[in-house]
């Protein structure tokens, strides 16, 4: 059998009835753990959906398409830097438009690089409930997927972290549901509820939150996580930029070097960057 009755693809013998370029696909596929009904998903769109847009084939004359094209990348727009559009384009393209083109790429990287202001922490949950704080991280070049998470009480103190690998190399939106699932996981299985979840996925919370199952790869993950949630007692999941999120960062970066789970209770590694609560560090410097 391909999958195995817990859920788990069998490898082996999915590399030894398929080509390597299709094992690797069939591998990467997110599996529910739980019963899911078959249903029909359109890839190529985040929705699962298809659309119009989706399924269109770019102009091939396009100087971008055909470069994105030669390089087996169908989103070609991203394939080209802005210098080599200008030159490829320089005969039609007119003084005035070649500055107006100019003005546009200055005023979005300006907005690209202002600085945040104000102060941005991490926050404590309430008296009796536990945070969960989950990340992943990719290494495209090795192939290696990182997730990592944290629970914490109200006074700071680590109930449990974890760091490990999600079983597979998947796209980024998958990768972060995938540690959210398994940081409820690991807060049922150690009665660390009820939970507040903070993940810097904004889509996936967006999901999670209106519990909302989209027909995509990353819709298996969600349906899963959803059916976790009725038993753990999420307290609510809400979105935390990366700068809240360190610890579960650097946990997850901690798997790209030695790709083992490691679990971690009432304790953290120092390479998570964890430095406790800043109050009790200030007071013990005084």
């Amino acid at each position: 059998m391909l999958v195995s009755a817990n859920g788990v693809c069998n490898e082996e013998v999915i590399r030894q009835y398929f080509l390597v370029e299709d094992a690797e696909v069939i591998l990467n596929i997110p599996l529910s753990n739980s019963y899911l009904k078959d249903s029909l998903m359109w890839h190529f769109g985040k929705s699962g959906m298809y659309t119009v847009h989706s399924g269109e084939i770019r102009d091939a004359s396009c100087f971008k398409c055909q470069v994105g094209y030669a390089n087996g990348n169908s989103r070609s727009q991203e394939s080209v830097s802005f210098y080599d559009y200008v030159l490829a384009c320089k005969e039609s393209m007119t003084i005035a438009d070649f500055v107006l083109l100019c003005h546009l790429v200055a005023y979005l990287v300006s907005k690209k690089q202002q600085p945040i202001y104000g102060i941005v922490s991490w926050r404590p949950p309430l008296v009796g409930y536990f945070k969960i704080n989950t990340d992943a991280t990719l290494n495209s070049s090795d192939k290696i997927l990182g997730i990592g998470m944290v629970i914490q009480d109200s006074g700071w103190r680590i109930m449990a972290c974890l760091c490990g690998t999600a079983g597979g190399f998947y796209e980024p939106q998958i990768a972060e549901a995938k540690a959210i699932l398994r940081g409820f996981r690991l807060a049922l299985e150690n009665g660390l509820y009820p939970v507040i979840l903070e993940s810097d996925a904004l889509l996936v919370v967006n999901l999670i939150k209106a519990k909302e199952i989209p027909s995509s790869d990353v819709g298996v993950v969600i349906h899963d996580i959803l059916e976790l949630v009725e038993n753990v007692g999420v307290f609510s999941c809400n979105f935390a930029p990366r700068l809240t999120n360190k610890v579960a960062h650097g946990l997850a970066k901690i798997t790209l070097r030695s790709r083992n789970e490691f679990v971690w209770m009432e304790d953290c590694p120092l390479e998570s960057g964890f430095r406790g609560n800043p109050k009790l560090i200030d007071s013990r410097l005084r």
